[in-house]
């Protein structure tokens, strides 16, 4: 298959976008490696012990919100290949029954496709949960908090680029997912789960090879419509409103009563909220790889036709569906972009630990306050 020029500068564009792309979000991302360790070690015994409890818990929290991520996304995926080999099974073994209660392979694709919005939104549950419950505990508790007189929101910590990358991924995934949509077509079911044409189809000669007279039928390929387009919308939107909570509840948490921890806590919230933005952006741009890698797979499966030419019937590929091959590559590399994000996301539990450890491992034996979950000091 000759590839046309227009299809190679797509090609081109896409990698040149991607590398644009993931420039910006590393640009983007807080530069916090190291600071948080070294402006706890600047600190004497006493104000490192207090900034141990400040940390607690933190780097354990985002552990187990990665883990449960990790395990919902292993669980959907797997659950989408046997149901799909299941599939296959049942077709093979009857092979003219191709609408029955044992042939749905839009299903199981359309869980594949959600696993990643579903697993970013457990992590963040996860996430959300902890802040609650510390909150819940510091209030219980009755612990003195100090107020400072400055309005801080989801947006008080860190880059607004990065904390942005969510909401503008959550926009372009779900203006993709709009515009599949109306294109898609219904299936067997009455669904909206396929991608339609009318393509050209001529008797295979064993001696002439390909011979008229051409004869049009209707060619279809697993398409993200609106079966797949609904619970997507609702999960990103659903992360995206998740996301800010957690974010605002982050900046909402009361300060340190010492002043010489204001350092520390304004590095950690840094930390947390890139963490919650990672996570959230992970699974976003994870999504909207898998959308485009499914709507590239489409084109690019029906991209090909048959037409009579001046030596009979001849085989060719419509230039616009050949995008499909371009935008299953921009899938693949939003894929890798979503992977470098849930590494950044690791990055800053690793460093709230580290930070933790450096304080504890500086901090006094005696008087310790870890029943403070806050992290805030006493009166």
């Amino acid at each position: 298959m000759e590839i046309s020029t227009s299809t190679l500068f797509g090609l081109i564009a896409v990698l040149l976008f991607m590398a644009g792309l993931t420039w910006v979000v590393m640009r983007a991302m807080p530069r916090t490696r190291g600071k948080l360790r070294t402006e706890t070690a600047r600190l004497d015994a006493a104000g490192r012990q207090s900034a141990a409890t400040l940390l607690q818990g933190w780097s354990s929290a985002g552990r187990r919100a990665l883990a449960a991520g990790l395990a919902v996304f292993l669980a959907c995926r797997l659950a989408s290949t046997l149901w799909t080999n299941a599939v296959i099974n049942a077709v093979l073994q009857d092979p003219l029954t191709t609408v029955s209660s044992h042939y749905d392979d839009a299903a199981p694709w359309t869980l594949g496709l959600l696993a990643p919005v579903l697993a970013a939104l457990v992590a963040l549950g996860v996430l959300a949960w902890s802040v609650y419950r510390r909150r819940t505990t510091d209030t219980a508790t009755g612990t003195a908090t100090s107020a400072e007189l400055r309005p801080r929101g989801a947006l008080s910590f860190g880059p607004r680029w990065a904390l942005a990358i969510p909401a503008l991924t959550a926009v372009v995934l779900c203006t993709w997912l709009v515009v599949t949509g109306l294109f898609s077509s219904r299936d067997a079911r009455g669904r909206f789960t396929q991608l339609a044409v009318e393509r050209h189809i001529a008797a295979d000669d064993p001696a002439l090879g390909y011979v008229g007279p051409l004869t049009t039928q209707t060619v279809t390929a697993n398409f993200p419509g609106w079966f797949v387009a609904v619970p997507a919308i609702t999960a990103t939107l659903a992360l995206l409103a998740l996301t800010v909570l957690v974010l605002h509840r982050l900046a909402q948490n009361p300060r340190p009563t010492d002043a010489r921890l204001f350092g520390v806590d304004d590095l950690a919230r840094t930390l947390k909220a890139k963490l919650v933005a990672t996570l959230a952006g992970a699974g976003l741009v994870a999504t909207l790889g898998t959308v485009a890698t499914g709507t590239g797979g489409a084109l690019a499966t029906l991209a090909g036709d048959m037409r009579m030419g001046a030596e009979g019937v001849e085989f060719f590929y419509h230039e616009a569906m050949l995008s499909g091959y371009w935008i299953y590559l921009a899938g693949v590399l939003l894929g890798l972009l979503a992977l470098l994000l849930l590494v950044v996301a690791f990055g800053s539990v690793l460093e709230l630990a580290a930070a933790r450890r450096a304080a504890n491992a500086a901090a006094p034996e005696h008087g310790t306050t870890d029943r403070n979950p806050e992290g805030v000091l006493p009166t």
